[in-house]
């Protein structure tokens, strides 16, 4: 599979944590409060 995405302010690398009702991705804190978009490549 390949993947091409552009205008990437920043890629970040982290654990995603899966509950039943949700599942959470932990970023830096200066992206706190600001619209980001996640997108999830699993290996």
């Amino acid at each position: 599979m390949r993947i091409i995405i552009e205008d990437v302010e920043e890629m970040i690398e982290a654990v995603v944590h899966s509950y039943p009702t949700s599942t959470r991705v932990s970023v830096p804190k200066k992206w706190a409060n600001k619209r980001v978009k996640i997108i999830l490549v699993r290996e």
